[in-house]
């Protein structure tokens, strides 16, 4: 079986950065939860204070076929992200970008190594908005206005509850607002280390 190492943290944290500097050093899949249709975890508004109220379970979400992905690529097996299309050749390792960690039954025991990247909200926030700003279009202001609101009201919260819930069942905690070759350099060592890599 091909090792997975996950990768967590909140949007903004740096784990595309992380996977992709990676990626250069390592031959590996990479494998992205975003990829895979998950309208649970797209909640806003009273829908997400009442998942906050009822307790936070990340193992209530659904998501079609990100297990079963994860499990063909672990097996040396293709992958196929639905909403891209992109097809994922198997390699020797796989990098999954998973925001859950283990919080999430159907991949939990797949995972291998889990990566917490520890970033402070004010630096995820602002990597969001600098990215949504790049997008062609912007979103319009209204939206970001929104989302801010949104953002005080209930997703700051539910980011506390990943945090809670995810980040004490790593087995690497990084520094998220260090530059991603620093970070990749400390996976690639643990990883040696663990025996996971040559």
């Amino acid at each position: 079986m091909n090792p997975v190492v996950a990768i967590a943290g909140p949007p903004g944290s740096g784990k595309t950065a992380l996977m992709t500097a990676l990626a250069g050093h390592l031959h590996s899949a990479l494998l992205f939860m975003d990829a895979f249709e998950a309208p649970a975890l797209s909640l806003s508004g009273g829908d997400l204070a009442g998942w906050l109220s009822a307790g936070a379970r990340f193992d209530d979400f659904v998501i079609p076929g990100l297990s079963e992905a994860l499990a063909a690529l672990r097996a040396g097996q293709p992958a196929t992200e639905p909403l891209s299309g992109r097809r994922i050749a198997p390699a020797p390792l796989v990098l999954f970008e998973m925001p859950l960690g283990r919080a999430w039954p159907p991949t939990a025991a797949m995972i291998d190594l889990l990566i917490w990247l520890d970033t402070p909200a004010d630096i995820a926030l602002a990597r969001n908005v600098i990215a949504w700003e790049k997008e062609t279009p912007p979103p319009p202001r209204a939206w970001l206005v929104q989302y801010m609101q949104d953002y005080l009201a209930q997703t700051r919260a539910a980011l506390g509850a990943q945090a809670a819930t995810v980040a004490p069942g790593a087995d690497l905690r990084l520094d998220g607002s260090a530059p991603p070759d620093a970070m990749a350099a400390q996976v690639v060592a643990t990883l040696r280390q663990r025996g996971l890599v040559e």
